[in-house]
């Protein structure tokens, strides 16, 4: 299961590229364009985490198909 795929079905957001562009950027030497894609996946984690605090699960969408599936999920923050 991707991030892009979990964040789309919980979220409706989509990731700004993907782990191939990531290498193709640092291999030509584009290091800020590169930070932001590396920030970019750690603010969708963050808020798929928020989310699955809140709501007690997350969706994604299969990749043979357009079904969506939901996963429960047991995140506390203890003494909050």
């Amino acid at each position: 299961v991707s991030l892009d795929s979990v964040a789309q079905a919980t979220l409706g957001t989509k990731k700004s590229g993907s782990g191939l562009e990531a290498v193709r950027l640092f291999r030509e030497g584009k290091i800020e364009a590169l930070k932001r894609y590396c920030l970019d996946d750690v603010r969708i984690t963050k808020e798929l985490y928020e989310y699955g605090q809140k709501h007690g699960e997350l969706s994604f969408t299969s990749k043979y198909g357009s079904r969506q599936h939901s996963v429960p999920v047991g995140w506390t923050i203890k003494g909050i």
